[in-house]
């Protein structure tokens, strides 16, 4: 029998880069938790720092708000019942957790005996909620424009100029400037 003492071929790496710092983290079989980032509903990757001064509470509120609000618009619609009929009982059970989980964070009802404080209570919805891989689209800073990275100047350039390729734009830049140190004077007027 023989025993591997090097690299393993069955493990994975993982690699998360933020999209407003460019910070990376990487490791071995890493999730994005782990890496301390997490990605909005929209695929942006982003470090807590950007993120958690915003407050966990306030994230899971409006986290919930937006499921509750998801939930109950599926329930209303006329194909629920032929499409849930089997768990509708389950699903509206769900709901009625979220909504009791939102009246614990916004201070309506008390928390449960089963946590000692509500930081401990926050982090166990941080994870029930999935706010790691699925966090809400209007707090994140780049679907928001708080912060415009390089894809979105490059969406926004197309739709200003639907007829140009981005070899196009090369192109233009490329005899109008020549360098990049000629168009940051011109632009910066130097």
């Amino acid at each position: 029998m023989k025993i591997r003492t090097d690299f393993v071929t069955n493990s994975s790496s993982s690699s998360f880069v933020c999209e407003i710092c460019n910070h990376v983290e990487s490791g071995w079989d890493m999730c994005i938790k782990e890496a301390r980032m997490i990605e909005c509903d929209n695929g942006h990757i982003l470090c807590w720092d950007h993120i958690f001064s915003i407050g966990k509470k306030d994230i899971l509120i409006a986290k919930i708000k937006d499921k509750i609000n998801r939930s109950e618009n599926k329930i209303k619609s006329k194909d629920f019942k032929r499409k849930y009929d089997f768990n509708e009982k389950h699903y509206k059970e769900i709901l009625e957790e979220d909504k009791k989980n939102l009246r614990i964070l916004t201070g309506i009802m008390t928390l449960p005996e089963n946590f000692s404080s509500e930081e401990d209570f926050i982090e166990e919805l941080l994870d029930m909620y999935d706010v790691f891989y699925c966090f809400p689209e209007k707090l994140c800073p780049i679907c928001n424009f708080d912060h415009v990275n390089k894809d979105v100047l490059s969406l926004y350039l197309k739709s200003l100029y639907p007829d140009k390729e981005e070899g196009d734009f090369k192109r233009e830049i490329k005899e109008k400037y020549g360098t990049y140190l000629n168009l940051t004077r011109e632009v910066e007027g130097d």
